[in-house]
């Protein structure tokens, strides 16, 4: 039997797609992971640092060592309380990410 319509192929293509397009994938990303979260730690992270730094500045003061836990947590307890697309949707804005974590989880 012929292994074409078999849901790997798509997901091969998908993430060669994606990689070719500025992705960070790599093989064995999978491994990383967090299944308790719902995310890749380490993006989640970066990002904010990147992206946010008066907000990663902040937490850190506030949470010291705990503040890496700290975010992931409170971001895994909106997507259980509000879902994945709307904490996506509503975090699309980066000034909004601690506003959001800060009202709804504290």
């Amino acid at each position: 039997m012929s292994d074409l319509h078999k849901e790997i192929n798509f997901e091969n293509d998908l993430c060669a797609h994606l990689s070719a397009n500025g992705w960070n994938y790599a093989e064995g990303d999978a491994a990383s992971y967090s299944h308790g979260h719902a995310v890749f730690p380490a993006d989640v992270i970066a990002w904010v640092q990147t992206t946010q730094p008066n907000v990663w500045e902040t937490l850190t003061k506030n949470q010291g060592s705990a503040a890496e836990a700290t975010l992931l947590d409170r971001i895994r307890k909106q997507i259980d309380d509000r879902g994945t697309l709307d904490v996506l949707r509503f975090l699309r804005g980066p000034a909004r990410l601690w506003e959001s974590l800060r009202e709804r989880s504290l």
